[in-house]
């Protein structure tokens, strides 16, 4: 099965125009290595450039550090070593996904965002149970657009994964 997967590059101003897709279709599109992610919009509070990490000690090995966003204390994490991967420097195309986990605002740092895109839910697949077990990130759903494998994050999976971790400091 294929889903129908578009980039929304309109500007912000011509984006009333779109009232025909429903916001929850909206989909951020980031990379870890050559895996590719989507989260839902309506979980998203902001995209942001990599900003300076403040480690500390004592969290749990995903967690980088703390930002500050606008005089919030906000956890980063990195994905990578949730997948197994290991941590690719900082670029240009960096970025910081924030959103709400367990009512803590918390940061994603992503290798790279590809932008906003259109998803049909019914092109979304359960994930199979093979390879989901501890140390793999999240997932509620595969996708396949265009012969690549997309996999939608599941924030709530990613609380849990924080919450069950021995010694996992709270995020």
């Amino acid at each position: 099965m294929s889903a129908t997967l578009e980039a929304d590059t309109r500007a912000d101003s011509s984006l009333a125009v779109t009232t025909a897709v429903p916001v929850r279709d909206r989909w951020i599109q980031f990379a870890m290595g050559d895996e590719q992610y989507l989260i839902a919009v309506l979980e998203v509070q902001e995209v942001m450039r990599m900003l300076a990490v403040t480690p500390v000690p004592g969290t749990p090995p995903a967690v980088i550090g703390v930002i500050n966003v606008r005089g919030h204390i906000v956890p980063v994490v990195d994905l990578a070593p949730l997948l197994g991967l290991a941590r690719q420097p900082d670029t240009e195309a960096t970025r910081l996904v924030v959103f709400d986990l367990d009512d803590t605002a918390v940061a994603l740092r992503v290798d790279r965002v590809a932008g906003v895109r259109l998803l049909d839910r019914n092109g979304i697949q359960p994930p199979p149970a093979a390879g989901m077990g501890p140390g793999k990130v999240p997932v509620s759903g595969v996708c396949d657009i265009d012969g690549h494998i997309l996999m939608v994050l599941d924030r709530e999976a990613l609380a849990a994964e924080f919450r069950h971790r021995p010694g996992a400091a709270e995020v």
